[in-house]
């Protein structure tokens, strides 16, 4: 009886080892597991779950705001899809900035040189090396302010144009 006994602690204990080994895993090394590279996602990750088919969601501590490249990018506190090899589909989550307007990204397709950003029938590429490290999240869009804008027009440094206005000083939800 004693031999089953300690069988069975050793069993659990190695389940609990393991289950543990597979928690603490980072939402990188998953994206690296599946041809993606690891700065796709911010570092600020309170919590992931990846489910056996690829499905998987990842809770941010709050909003973020990142630069990639020269894109300015938004995280929600929520992000969902479905992970497989070199891809994410089904995103929900993510919006690009592009001009004026935030887009959704609703795929993300990697090959050796390029992350391509679906937008639903339109795309964008950027090269891989942007995403070798997590963006780093800020509280809004970096840039510009109104105010830093509107100073240098005064001291006629800039050229006024509405459109610069527009896109500097009108939130991002107005702008979907």
């Amino acid at each position: 009886m004693a031999g089953k006994l300690a069988f069975f602690v050793a069993m659990v204990v190695t389940a609990v080892a393991s289950a543990a080994a597979v928690n603490s895993d980072s939402v990188a090394e998953i994206l690296k597991e599946n041809g993606l590279p690891p700065g796709l996602l911010p570092g600020s990750v309170k919590e992931y779950t990846l489910g056996g088919n690829g499905r998987f969601k990842v809770e941010l501590f709050k909003e973020c705001y990142a630069k990639v490249g020269e894109d300015n990018v938004y995280y929600s506190p929520t992000i969902t899809g479905d992970v497989s090899l070199g891809q994410i589909k089904n995103l929900v989550g993510i919006q690009a900035k592009e001009g004026w307007f935030w887009f959704s990204v609703t795929g993300i397709v990697a090959n050796s040189k390029t992350i391509t950003f679906q937008v639903g029938p339109i795309s964008k590429d950027l090269s891989i090396d942007v995403f070798d490290s997590p963006p780093v999240c800020n509280s809004k869009a970096t840039g510009q302010t109104f105010s830093e804008w509107f100073s240098k027009v005064l001291d006629g440094d800039v050229e006024m144009n509405v459109s610069s206005v527009l896109e500097e000083t009108l939130p991002r939800k107005m702008l979907q």
